[in-house]
């Protein structure tokens, strides 16, 4: 809603929290993320790009990961989309967010790029010792 808060909440996203519909009703987004400064979407302000693209005229989105925390406690990455919702006069309903694990897929990037960090140290040194 205006507020940022969680009014609805569907048995995909609760499958992948953890977090049951009802745990999370009224809640502001950013209550759930694992660390709110790291995203442009918190409770004080949004993004001029977000407010531009998802909350002027017309249907726009706007994504990014966000980061939050299981209810177990383990982060997971969304990779999460924000579009409006308009009901037929144009008049504004709120933000529509979905959501897509990608926490899987961020690990085996940050790996790959340790990997590649590593081999290309190791061909530094090696040439420097040749």
């Amino acid at each position: 809603d205006e507020d940022r808060k969680i009014t609805e909440w569907n048995d995909s996203v609760a499958e992948i929290t953890g977090w049951d519909r009802k745990e999370v009703i009224g809640k502001k987004l950013a209550s759930m993320l694992a660390d709110p400064s790291k995203t442009t979407v918190n409770t004080v302000s949004l993004p001029a790009s977000f407010t531009r693209n998802v909350l002027s005229d017309g249907d726009h989105t706007y994504s990014e990961d966000l980061t939050i925390l299981s209810k177990s406690g383990r982060e997971l990455c969304l990779y999460t989309t924000f579009q409006q919702k308009r009901d037929t006069s144009g008049k504004n309903l709120g933000v529509q967010c979905s959501c897509k694990d990608v926490t899987t897929l961020r690990q085996a990037e940050e790996g790959k790029k340790a990997a590649l960090q590593l081999l290309d140290a190791e061909k530094n040194l090696t040439e420097w010792l040749s």
